[in-house]
């Protein structure tokens, strides 16, 4: 995430939070310093953030005042006399500090995703709403189509080139893993690269010269990566407005969608677990490797590892933990969030999974030492996390996602509250959920 983008966050997090301090402020008249964090808590289940003192944050605020309390030596927070509350009409969004959507007026009042209304337990009512958000998710038989249209462009165009060529999908459309937004990752074999050192670019060149010829490229999208290690032919499908990336003869995408697709189904929990978790780091600008994020593979290594390990917990204590997906979430947020120690320990989900020494695998970077290390089970030598520098984002971002849902799993109206909600901000998916009736 670029520094603008990030002051950006922060500009539009500290209105977010000074707005709801205003409605606090307009429900009381004036709230008592000492109880102001713990009303916002219960208020919005969030802390209230600030980079000094409380009092020394709170002067500091346009549109309001300290004034002394009915108690001697007390303070209270007004609004300035001279200041009326905001009756601008916004759009209302759950969501975290380090994730705010918009908060801008909405010509009309969105529905608010909160699928599931009657449940015996917060824990069983977070379970069931992840099922509902993976069924939202999950691309609709048209979104399908419409990828499979974008494949068989592509398809067509590389035969036109090389007709003995073969074409094949990898990545979120193999293991099925994928968000309404994900890229189709295909792989093309049988292409032949002329000798020398132009050959690699004047296959790439080739491709996409043929979907040109199709009118398959929408306007301004291509993009040809030659440099990168892997390099790239990359666009956006005209006709079906999906994003298409096409590499060549590179088999390890192809091995390790069918390595996680046999987790998948060992694993039940895996997929609705994996589908939160990617579009909450999607939210919060964290999902992409190039950027010191965790990737989707990264992503689903770690939750086959946690899921490991609670099976070799299950095991030892001859207890079999219930597969309750919210308790699954929360106690995945806990791991990776709280528990786990990146800087001493890596991760191997072979065999049944172990956790190991990053430094008897020489993985310890000093200049990095928060990297989560997480070993390649298609190559062992290869460090999956080695390039997730900044991880200890992530990691900050999970371990406020857990204390944030069971602050709100605590209160009374736990029921009339969307519980995942809380960390993922359901606002973008209103069409999707009244279009499948789960609004």
């Amino acid at each position: 995430m670029g520094k603008r983008r990030r002051e950006q966050l922060n500009a539009d997090a500290e209105r977010l939070q000074v707005q709801r301090l205003g409605e606090l402020v307009d429900r009381e008249n004036a709230l008592l310093l000492s109880d102001l964090p713990a009303q916002y808590q219960a208020a919005f289940a969030q802390p209230l953030r600030t980079e000094s003192k409380l009092r020394k944050y709170l002067e500091g605020l346009d549109g309001f005042e300290l004034c002394e309390g009915d108690k001697p030596g007390t303070h209270c927070l007004r609004r300035k006399a001279s200041e009326q509350p905001q009756k601008k009409a916004r759009r209302e969004v759950r969501t975290t500090a380090e994730n705010v959507i918009s908060v801008e007026a909405s010509p009309a009042p969105q529905s608010e995703f909160n699928p599931v209304r009657r449940a015996a337990s917060p824990l069983q009512k977070l379970h069931d709403e992840i099922l509902a958000f993976r069924d939202v998710v999950a691309p609709s038989s048209t979104e399908r189509a419409a990828r499979e249209d974008a494949f068989r462009t592509l398809e067509r165009a590389a035969k036109s080139c090389w007709p003995r060529c073969e074409a094949k999908v990898f990545g979120s459309a193999l293991t099925k893993l994928e968000l309404p937004s994900s890229d189709v990752d295909v792989v093309v074999f049988g292409a032949p690269v002329d000798k020398g050192s132009g050959g690699v670019a004047k296959r790439l060149r080739t491709l996409a010269s043929a979907l040109e010829d199709l009118g398959a490229i929408a306007p301004r999208s291509l993009e040809v990566v030659e440099s990168a290690r892997i390099p790239l032919v990359k666009y956006v499908d005209a006709a079906s407005n999906t994003a298409v990336d096409v590499s060549f003869d590179v088999e390890s995408g192809l091995r390790t969608g069918k390595l996680v697709r046999s987790y998948m189904d060992a694993m039940p929990p895996l997929r609705p677990l994996v589908l939160v978790l990617k579009f909450f780091l999607a939210q919060r600008g964290l999902n992409e490797t190039f950027t010191g994020g965790v990737g989707s593979y990264m992503l689903q290594l770690m939750v086959v590892s946690f899921l490991q390990q609670r099976h070799r917990t299950d095991r030892a204590t001859g207890l079999v933990s219930p597969q309750n997906l919210g308790s699954l979430l929360l106690e995945f947020f806990e791991l990776y969030g709280r528990d786990l120690n990146p800087t001493i320990t890596g991760i191997s989900v072979r065999r049944h999974g172990a956790y190991f020494p990053k430094r008897s695998r020489n993985w310890f970077n000093p200049a990095r030492p928060n990297l989560l290390a997480i070993e390649n089970p298609d190559d062992d030598k290869l460090d999956v996390g080695k390039n997730s520098y900044n991880y200890h984002r992530v990691r900050r971002a999970f371990d406020h996602a857990h204390d944030a849902i069971v602050a709100a799993s605590t209160r009374e109206d736990w029921r009339r509250t969307c519980l995942l909600g809380i960390v993922v901000d359901m606002s973008v998916w209103n069409e999707r959920v009244l279009q499948r009736g789960l609004g």
